[in-house]
C-alpha cells in the first residue's frame, strides 16, 4: 500500500514539474501562417487555426529565405501578401516584437 502510494505521489510530482518547464520564459516562440497586411512596421499573420496576429517589425528584425543555394538575406519589401511565413516572437509576450522572420512561398489561387 506504501508503495502504491508513493508511486503516485511521484507521478503527481513529475506531472507538476513538467508544467513548471514548459512554461519558462527562455524558449521561441513563434507564429507560423500567412501573411494577410503588412502596413508600416506591422505585419498581421493568418494562422491555419484561422486567428489574425499582429506582429511588430523593428530595424533589429532579421529577414531572410532558406533556399538550396543558403540564406538569402531579405528586406520588408520582399514580404508580399500570402506569403508563408515562420515569426520567431521571442518570448511571445504582447505586443509581438518579431526577432526573426523566415519567408517562405507565396499561395496559388
Amino acid at each position: 500500500m506504501i508503495r502504491l502510494l508513493l508511486a503516485a505521489m511521484t507521478a503527481f510530482l513529475f506531472l507538476i514539474l513538467i508544467n513548471i518547464v514548459q512554461a519558462h520564459d527562455g524558449h521561441k516562440h513563434s507564429v507560423m501562417g500567412v501573411v494577410v497586411e503588412q502596413k508600416d512596421n506591422k505585419l498581421k499573420v493568418k494562422t491555419k487555426e484561422g486567428k489574425v496576429v499582429t506582429i511588430v517589425l523593428t530595424d533589429k528584425t532579421k529577414i531572410f529565405r532558406v533556399e538550396y543555394e543558403g540564406t538569402k538575406k531579405l528586406s520588408f519589401d520582399d514580404i508580399v501578401k500570402d506569403a508563408r511565413v515562420v515569426v520567431d516572437v521571442g518570448n511571445g509576450k504582447e505586443p509581438l516584437t518579431a526577432q526573426e522572420l523566415k519567408l517562405g512561398s507565396t499561395i496559388q489561387k
